[in-house]
Order: C-alpha cells, then sequence, then structure tokens
C-alpha cells in the first residue's frame, strides 16, 4: 500500500469589494494573488506523474464553513487511464474539476480565513 498527502494552508490575507483576494502561503513571502496556479502546479508536478492503474485521488477543499471533496478513481480504459468519479464522465485530466470546485468556493473566502487544500493518493 502506497499514500501521499500534500497539504496546502493559505490565508486569505485581503478581499476587495471587486472580490479580488490574496492568499499568503508562505510566511516570509508576499501575499499571492492566484491560489488556482499553485495548485495547478502542485497537481501536475507532484501529483499526476505518481499516479497508476486502480489509484484513488481525493482533492479536498477545508474551509471554515466545511469541505468540498472530490474524490475520483484512476482506471484504465480503451484511450488510458482515466479519471471516473461519481455523476461525471470519465476524464483524461481532473484537474479542469478541481478548478471548477475552486472557483465554486471562491466567493466563500473571507479575510484572515484560513483555507487548507489536501491532495490524497492513496495506492491499494
Amino acid at each position: 500500500m502506497f499514500e501521499t498527502v500534500i497539504a496546502i494552508t493559505a490565508t486569505i490575507r485581503q478581499t476587495t469589494e471587486d472580490g479580488q483576494i490574496t492568499f499568503q502561503v508562505y510566511e516570509r513571502e508576499m501575499p499571492q494573488p492566484d491560489l488556482l496556479s499553485l495548485l495547478a502546479l502542485t497537481y501536475y508536478q507532484n501529483i499526476y506523474g505518481l499516479l497508476q492503474e486502480e489509484d484513488v485521488l481525493t482533492v479536498t477543499f477545508r474551509l471554515s464553513q466545511g469541505d468540498h471533496t472530490i474524490t475520483a478513481n484512476f482506471l484504465p480504459s480503451d484511450e488510458g487511464p482515466v479519471f471516473e468519479e461519481q455523476d461525471h464522465a470519465p476524464t483524461l485530466d481532473l484537474f479542469p474539476r478541481i478548478k471548477a470546485v475552486y472557483l465554486d468556493i471562491e466567493h466563500l473566502l473571507r479575510d484572515s480565513e484560513k483555507v487548507l487544500a489536501i491532495f490524497h493518493l492513496k495506492r491499494v
């Protein structure tokens, strides 16, 4: 059995009237306006390359209002391995779903709040 967890904690530093949000991920760095790029970088560089058929990938966004979770199985198909998630069509790339969930919850983020993004890869 193999398991890896990558967690990114970001503090919301500013939410302006026009909806612009900045995120403080690293303590000694300037707040960044874009958490989505860091999520994409983490997914493609640290997670996607580890995937093998039959793996289960769970991505959770933890907010004070509750968790928002995607769980998908990485399964063989005629066109190569695909992600299968309940109530969604199989896909070769799960990041568009991750992005969609993030964009759905972005309006819930408030100044000084923390958001935790967890990538959990499990192999049986």
